[in-house]
């Protein structure tokens, strides 16, 4: 949700850009109903905020109808059991480029924490 509120609060004088590296990750193990609502419900309180500060309601207003309608997909495909199926864009498939270079990440990030373990287990207490 920070980074909700900084593109919100930033957004009229700043210029964003898409890179087309991948720079984060994460592992989405289970949906959880609780955690996607409060997404939403943040998601429309800073669209709230944003209307109020820039007097823009009518757009403020469809948004709010986006975020209720997809909080009614999620409530589907969470209580259908459907879940990823129903939200496939909560995980695009990855290509076989994206996956080997997770990988190296992933290998590069273990040899640093084993260094790291390593280094402090050499030093004297």
């Amino acid at each position: 949700m920070e980074d909700w509120a900084i593109l919100f609060r930033a957004y009229r004088e700043s210029r964003f850009a898409n890179i087309q590296e991948v720079v984060l990750g994460y592992r989405e193990c289970t949906l959880s109903f609780r955690k996607l609502a409060l997404a939403r419900w943040h998601q429309s309180r800073f669209i709230l905020e944003n209307a109020r500060a820039g007097g823009e309601y009518a757009g403020a207003f469809m948004e709010l109808g986006r975020q209720t309608a997809k909080i009614a997909v999620d409530a589907f495909a969470l209580g259908t059991g459907l879940k990823y199926r129903a939200l496939q864009h909560r995980v695009p498939p990855i290509t076989h480029d994206e996956l080997e270079d997770w990988r190296e990440v992933r290998q590069a990030a273990r040899a640093a924490a084993l260094h790291c373990v390593e280094e402090r287990e050499s030093v004297p207490a």
